[in-house]
C-alpha cells in the first residue's frame, strides 16, 4: 500500500472534524461548585492544551489508518474462522486418506482373486470398491483445493493488516507534508464519475455459441451474422474454392463457348 496524498488528507480531516469536541473537552465548561477551569488548576497553559491536542488527533489518525478498532477485530475474528475451518478441512483429508489406503488394500487383493480364480463375483465385488475409491479421490482433490482456498483467504486478511501498518510508519517517518496536504472539505469523499457499461452482446460468449452451433449450425449462424456481421465474418471468413480458382485463372485464358 503506497503512502498517497489522498490518504494522508482523508485521515488529517476525518480527524480534524472531531477537533472542536476534542477541544470542548479539554477546556471544559465554567467552573461549577466552585470547581477551576484547566487554566487555573496547577500546571495548565494554553501550551499544554495544544499540545494534548495534537496527541490525541495523532492517535486517532493512527487509529483510523489502521482501520479502526471494529475492523480488526473483524479481521481477527475473520482469521480464526479461516483456520477453524483449514483444521475441519485438514482433519478430513486424514480421514479420507485413511479409509482410500483400506480401499486399495482391499481392490487390489480383489482384483487378485478375480485374475486368479475367473470369478464373477469377485469381479461383482472389485465393482463398488472402484467406485468408492475414485468417490474418495475426487473429494480428496477438492479438499485440497478448499485447504489452499482457505490459506489464500487468511493470507490476504493478514497482508491488509502489514499493508495498514507499512502505511502508518510512513507517516509517522515522514517529515514534512506536500503542499497539497491541506484539500478543502469538498474533495473528501466524492465518488468518481460513473462509468458507462459496455453493451453485452450474448453472442459474444462461446460456450453459448458453440451450443447453438451443435444444436442448429445454420440457424446459429443466421442469428450471429444478424447480431455482428463483422465480428462473424471474422470467426467464419469465406474460404474460396482453390482449385477452381487455379483452373479459372490459367492462361492464356479458354475462349467464350462459340466465339474466338
Amino acid at each position: 500500500m503506497k503512502l498517497t496524498h489522498k490518504t494522508l488528507r482523508t485521515a488529517t480531516v476525518l480527524c480534524l472534524v472531531t477537533l472542536p469536541s476534542l477541544a470542548a473537552a479539554q477546556t471544559s465548561d465554567a467552573p461549577q461548585d466552585g470547581g477551576t477551569t484547566l487554566a487555573d488548576r496547577p500546571g495548565g497553559s494554553e501550551a499544554a492544551t495544544a499540545e494534548s491536542l495534537r496527541v490525541k488527533i495523532r492517535d486517532m489518525r493512527m487509529n483510523l489508518l489502521l482501520g479502526g478498532d471494529q475492523v480488526r477485530r473483524a479481521e481477527e475474528e475473520a482469521v480464526d474462522f479461516y483456520v477453524g475451518k483449514t483444521r475441519s478441512v485438514e482433519n478430513r483429508m486424514d480421514d479420507v486418506a485413511t479409509e482410500l489406503v483400506e480401499l486399495r488394500a482391499s481392490y487390489d487383493v480383489v482384483l487378485d482373486r478375480a485374475l486368479e480364480t475367473g470369478s464373477e463375483d469377485a469381479l461383482r465385488e472389485a465393482q463398488p470398491l472402484r467406485s468408492r475409491i475414485t468417490s474418495l479421490e475426487s473429494e480428496e482433490a477438492g479438499l485440497v483445493k478448499r485447504r489452499e482456498r482457505l490459506s489464500e483467504l487468511v493470507a490476504a486478511v493478514e497482508e491488509r493488516d502489514r499493508d495498514r501498518r507499512r502505511l502508518v510508519d510512513q507517516v509517522e517517518s515522514a517529515t514534512a507534508l506536500p503542499d497539497s496536504f491541506g484539500a478543502p472539505m469538498m474533495s473528501i469523499g466524492l465518488a468518481p464519475p460513473p462509468v458507462a457499461a459496455e453493451a453485452s452482446v450474448p453472442l459474444e460468449d462461446d460456450a453459448l455459441l458453440n451450443d447453438l452451433l451443435e444444436r442448429d449450425p445454420r440457424r446459429a449462424k443466421s442469428l450471429y451474422f444478424a447480431a455482428d456481421p463483422d465480428r462473424y465474418w471474422r470467426r467464419f471468413p469465406l474460404k474460396p474454392p482453390t482449385g477452381e480458382l487455379r483452373q479459372a485463372m490459367r492462361f492464356p485464358l479458354p475462349d467464350p463457348v462459340g466465339r474466338r
